[in-house]
Parts: C-alpha cells; structure tokens; sequence
C-alpha cells in the first residue's frame, strides 16, 4: 500500500504544480495585457486633450469672430480729416514727383493761383457749418492680431 500512496503522491504533486504554473501563466498574461491597456489608454487621453484644447481654441476665435460682427468698432470721420490724411499722402509723395520733371518742364507749368486756395477752404467751412458727413468707415479689430474689418460708405 505504500507504493500507491507514495505514486498518488507524485500524481497529485504533478497535477498540482501543473495548475500553479498555468495560474501564474494566466496571472503573467493579464498583467501584461493590463499595462499595454494602460499605456493605450493614455496615449487616447493625450490625444483627446490635444483635440479639446484645438476645439477650446477655435470656440474662442469664433467667439472673437462673432464678436466682431456683432459690435464692431464704428468710427466717423469728417470730410476734412480724410483731406487732411489725403493732403498728408499728397505732400509724402510730392518730393519724388518734383524729381520726375525737368526745370523746363517745371517752368512750363502754371504758376499758383490763390482763388484756388480761398474756393477750398471756402466749401470746407461750408461743410463743417452744414456739419454733413461725407464719409462713413467702420473698422473692426481684435486684441489678439485677428484680421480687421474695414468698410466703407459715402454718403451725400
């Protein structure tokens, strides 16, 4: 009787240590699909906080867009502050006209005439006393170096 113990012994021993590898197998194996789970899963929430902080972004510009849109920045300018601005150009400019033309061509031109002058300031006076505007522009802008809106209008 003591063969077959000792044989049962061993049987059982084997069988035994058979299952204690196979759970520690099954073990090693969730283990290491487990990590590679976790390391998936933080690349997809690193990717997803890259999306959102895009979609944050864009919702901001749209909101400065719509902003825009909605109250933009209106500014009138009189009749005499844009001939002003134009008088600035004119005279910005004049220098490299001067240089254009010869002394002949320079003595052929007519010479100044002060009615001119007077008919001008005259007819601007005449404005500012009427107080009409003649031109309209509306300018938009945001702070952070999104494009402005300009628009223009006559008006009579």
């Amino acid at each position: 009787m003591l063969p077959n113990i000792t044989s049962l012994r061993m049987y059982f021993n084997g069988k035994l240590k058979a299952a204690v590898d196979e759970l520690f197998g099954a073990f090693e194996k969730t283990i290491t699909e487990h990590s590679h789970l976790k390391q998936e899963n933080y690349r997809l929430i690193a990717e997803h906080r890259e999306k959102m902080s895009r979609v944050e972004e864009e919702n901001v510009r749209l909101h400065r867009l719509l902003d825009l849109v909605l109250k933009p920045e209106i500014k009138i300018h009189r009749l005499e502050d844009l001939q002003q601005l134009t008088l600035s150009v004119s005279e910005e400019v004049r220098p490299e006209e001067d240089q254009r033309y010869s002394e002949s061509e320079a003595m052929s031109l007519e010479p100044y005439n002060p009615t001119w002058r007077d008919r001008c300031i005259s007819a601007r006076q005449r404005q500012e006393r009427e107080g009409q505007y003649k031109h309209i522009s509306v300018r938009t802008s945001d702070d952070n170096n999104m494009p402005a809106v300009i628009s223009s209008m006559s008006t009579m």
